[in-house]
């Protein structure tokens, strides 16, 4: 009876192993917000290699005063409660790394691609984690809504 047990035993710490090693990584990214007031936020990050290397007639080319300021492009769509798009924010964001501190806060303009409004900055990124604060002002609202998003920035590209 002992053998039994023991192989018993063994089967199951087999099968929780094999289990723990299918299941996923815990996610460090946060790329989904929603404010106390049902405001939606999705942040998407691109290298800013990527955005340069548009052609000059390209609309992202026009876009926040020109030439990348930073590694990094953060764009951010926001929804209201309704799940409609919201297109009239004044809207900021503020960076701080996990690690180290210090915040850089920019203004993220309105982008309209393919008739849809997105909001981006440049920032400039190292590797690691960063929290991401946005804050959305719509007209004749007195109060902003927030958002806090987590990343994990990708590597940096050599430019």
């Amino acid at each position: 009876m002992r053998t039994e047990h023991w192989f018993a035993r063994a089967a199951l710490i087999a099968a929780a192993l094999a289990l723990s090693a299918c299941s996923p990584p815990p996610p460090h990214d946060a790329l989904v917000a929603e404010s106390e007031d049902g405001v939606r936020g999705y942040l998407g990050v691109v290298s800013s290699v990527v955005t340069a290397a548009h052609a000059p007639g390209h609309v992202e080319q026009r876009m926040h005063a020109g030439a990348p300021r930073g590694n990094t492009h953060i764009m951010v769509a926001l929804f209201d409660s309704a799940g409609n798009r919201i297109e009239d924010a004044a809207v900021e964001a503020e960076v701080r790394s996990a690690r180290h501190g210090g915040a850089r806060r920019l203004r993220l303009d309105p982008m309209r691609i393919n008739d849809a409004v997105t909001y981006g900055g440049f920032v400039s990124l190292t590797d690691g984690l960063y929290h991401v604060d946005v804050s959305i002002r719509r007209p004749g609202e007195t109060a902003a809504s927030r958002l806090r998003f987590a990343l994990r920035a990708p590597q940096a590209e050599a430019q």
